[in-house]
């Protein structure tokens, strides 16, 4: 009887430590987690700038100019910053055909 007691006494503190091991390793892992789930966003990137200009293209069939205008603005910028001269000439075209459009408002 004693040695069922000893045994049994021997189970359970295996068990609780393999569960104590268990669930601080889950603890640790979404630790990680969440630390690499943190997105990283570079500011003033040439895919940035795209996509604002791609936005205010959108915004421009939809006749909303001061939204494309401002758009553009924003993509000029980070064009400028990061030197990029295709997309700085195609925002100031798109910027030019905005103040000065082809026909004249009836």
């Amino acid at each position: 009887m004693k040695m069922n007691k000893k045994k049994l006494i021997y189970i359970i503190v295996a068990l609780v430590l393999v569960i104590s091991a268990l669930i601080g390793t889950a603890f640790v892992l979404k630790g990680f987690q969440k630390n690499n789930s943190i997105p990283v966003t570079t500011i003033n990137t040439k895919e940035q700038a795209d996509m604002l200009k791609a936005q205010a293209l959108q915004a421009a069939k939809a006749n909303e100019t001061a939204k494309a205008k401002q758009l553009l603005q924003e993509a000029r910028q980070i064009y400028i910053k990061t030197n990029d001269l295709n997309g700085l000439a195609g925002t100031d075209a798109q910027l030019y055909l905005i103040d000065h459009p082809r026909y004249p408002a009836k």
